[in-house]
């Protein structure tokens, strides 16, 4: 696990302090496709997605997932997905106390979102082959719980 230092780790609990810091998880096992849970605890300013840990000379860690051409995110408050910092209406917002699922095919090289147990649709396809992570960005004084499976 990387973390930008704003970000403090309790259990499976993650505490911003300010502004956009990036924490990124390696998956758990090897496979084909991934899977995590993401549960806003304290205000939702939150993107969930995937990054790679190094790619060129970028920094992950303290920009909002999504923000890089090999970075994708889905934004908590509104339901927009980011690639390259652009977005776009994808889903809908996610409450506190809602939870968010992500599925990354690594092998189809898609990534989509789950909300109450229906997937959204792909989100992104023709992800690069890369070695990615689970990304969840905090902004400010954010909470949120993950389960990585």
């Amino acid at each position: 696990m990387q973390k930008g230092p704003d970000i403090s780790i309790r259990e499976n609990i993650l505490i911003g302090s300010q502004g956009y810091q990036t924490v990124l998880y390696q998956f758990p096992q090897k496979g084909d496709s991934y899977f995590f849970e993401i549960t806003p605890l304290k205000n939702q300013t939150i993107r969930v997605g995937i990054s790679p840990n190094k790619y060129q000379d970028m920094n992950f860690l303290d920009y909002p997932c999504g923000m890089h051409p090999v970075s994708y995110s889905y934004r908590l408050t509104d339901g927009y997905i980011f690639n390259d910092g652009i977005g776009k209406p994808y889903g809908q917002e996610v409450k506190v106390k809602e939870s968010i699922a992500i599925s990354y095919d690594q092998e189809q090289r898609t990534l989509q979102y789950i909300f109450n147990g229906k997937s959204l649709g792909i989100a992104f396809s023709n992800i690069p082959d890369l070695e990615y992570y689970a990304a969840v960005s905090l902004f400010g004084h954010a909470e949120a719980s993950i389960q990585l499976t």
